[in-house]
């Protein structure tokens, strides 16, 4: 395979930014309006807690993912403070503005939905046929090669199948439920799980959809943008939203499962990446002896500024170790 067809997108925000903050409180204030299918994790501010983990993200990738063409760092009118110019093209990150992918659709700015933007991803300027989208906090912590995100036409994919008919109830329930207990409750709910029900739908499963773990996102640029240029109308929905909705959908699983009904989605079971969630007490204590695990290529930190100091000191000394303390420039 030609490395020169694969690039990395990152997503990145600085959400303590004042003006970043202004912003987002201008825009919460024109949404106040009583809807009930706005999630209120959408609104978090720990959503948008910058922890630097965008400088050991963008550095890792560079150091065990040295195929990748170009990294595309997008933002929202902001740069990390740690990315100068030098280092910039060291990395060879390109940094993308929010308003070069929503050019014709000004009107969806300013965004502060992750879901809108993954939307616009594959209109990059210059993007490569081939894609890797990673979230700020997906870290690559040891070496992988291109076949562990494509093999020939295949899109490698880590997840599972669920069977909708036998683990949750029909989509319109789960919506209306979901919906009421927001109203509610007020609770921090992604609804992940419905945005990924739709994407299977869009894509003519009915009975089951493929769910994407915390890991590195492969997707052939075509898949979008052919199935956007045939259905602008699901393009400019989905897009609308300036914080998270439960009427959308996330366009990573829907690339995967047009791929998976083309035949062309390679099943992986995500044994190579780990996720810390440090709001999970649980979930960390198992996880965390994992981070030096022979067969861990990735790690994906959930709200870091939830951990302990001593976990947060623990892990950050790992990162250290494994990305930073081992860079030289002539690495670049």
């Amino acid at each position: 395979m030609n490395s020169s067809e694969i690039d990395a997108v990152v997503t990145w925000v600085d959400g303590n930014d004042p003006r970043h903050i202004e912003r987002r409180q201008a825009t919460q204030k024109k949404c106040q309006k009583l809807d009930i299918k706005y999630t209120p994790s959408g609104r978090s501010t720990i959503r948008f807690t910058d922890n630097n983990e965008v400088e050991y993200c963008l550095r890792g990738i560079r150091k065990f993912m040295p195929w990748v063409r170009t990294i595309f760092l997008v933002t929202d009118e902001q740069r990390p403070r740690f990315l100068t110019e030098e280092l910039r093209l060291r990395l060879g990150v390109q940094v993308v503005d929010h308003r070069h992918i929503f050019a014709g659709h000004e009107g969806a700015l300013p965004t502060f939905n992750s879901i809108s933007i993954g939307t616009v991803l594959h209109r990059i300027p210059g993007l490569a046929p081939k894609y890797i989208y990673l979230n700020d906090d997906v870290i690559p912590v040891a070496p992988s090669v291109p076949e562990n995100f494509f093999i020939h036409a295949g899109v490698v994919v880590r997840g599972k199948w669920i069977n909708e008919r036998t683990t949750h109830p029909p989509t319109a329930l789960m919506a209306a439920a979901l919906r009421m207990a927001n109203f509610l409750s007020r609770k921090d709910r992604s609804a992940h799980v419905l945005a990924q029900m739709h994407a299977a739908r869009m894509a003519g499963f009915r009975d089951r959809y493929y769910k994407s773990f915390h890991a590195p996102h492969p997707v052939r640029t075509e898949t979008l943008r052919g199935y956007f240029q045939r259905h602008p109308i699901e393009f400019e929905r989905n897009i609308k939203y300036p914080f998270r909705n439960l009427d959308q959908f996330v366009a990573h699983p829907l690339a995967h499962h047009l791929e998976a009904a083309m035949g062309t989605l390679v099943p992986h079971d995500g044994s190579d990446c780990i996720t810390l969630s440090f709001g999970n007490s649980s979930d960390t204590e198992k996880n965390l002896p994992r981070l030096a695990n022979s067969t861990t290529k990735f790690i994906c930190l959930q709200s870091l500024e939830l951990a302990t100091d001593n976990t947060k000191e623990a892990v950050l000394e790992f990162l250290n170790g494994r990305i930073m303390n081992s860079i030289s420039a002539s690495e670049f």
